[in-house]
């Protein structure tokens, strides 16, 4: 009877030490990185064939931005991956939109490809960023993507892009890079 006795008290100590746990682990779950439910008023897609990198903006119509980073992306996968959320003013918002409804923007050929340059030894080279951006607002849907442009050190200025993209290249990187916050994945 005594060891019968001593196993029941063992099973009920293992027993609420799992119900304890399982209550912390509850208690203490992760935040999820907030995706809206609609498409992005602004979306960019930017591959770095060379280092293996890709950067995403989404940019949404209530001035939402989510900025997810991929680094050192290789054939089995292994990469890290942040995320950066941040928010924009209504203001702000209208001054992108503004970019985007520009005549020249909606003007812009679906694709741009970069025919490359001739080194010194009569090499031609091609650049190693693709780059995509969409837009989706009210009546205006677009997409254009460059391909095989320059991306020395993630320059900010690309003069080869046509214009306004150029611009919105610029602007939209310095939203990345200044407007979002690394997601805390923490209570």
């Amino acid at each position: 009877m005594t060891r019968r006795m001593i196993l029941l008290i063992c099973l009920l100590i293992v027993g609420l030490a799992v119900v304890g746990l399982g209550i912390g682990l509850l208690a203490n779950q992760p935040k999820a990185v907030r995706v809206p439910n609609e498409f992005p008023a602004i979306a960019t897609d930017a591959t770095y064939k060379t280092s293996g990198d890709r950067d995403r903006l989404y940019i949404y119509k209530d001035g939402y931005v989510l900025f997810v980073e991929d680094r050192g992306y290789t054939e089995a996968g292994n990469f890290t991956r942040t995320w950066q959320t941040g928010q924009l003013t209504d203001g702000e918002v209208a001054e992108l939109i503004d970019l985007v409804k520009k005549p020249e923007f909606e003007a812009l050929a679906n694709q741009y490809r970069f025919v490359g340059d001739n080194t010194s030894a009569g090499i031609s080279r091609i650049g190693d960023m693709d780059y995509v951006v969409s837009v989706n607002y009210q009546n205006l849907r677009k997409i254009v993507s460059l391909v095989d442009y320059y991306s020395p050190d993630h320059a900010y200025v690309y003069p080869d892009m046509p214009y306004p993209l150029d611009e919105i290249y610029q602007r939209l990187k310095e939203i990345a890079e200044n407007r979002t916050v690394y997601f805390k994945n923490s209570p």
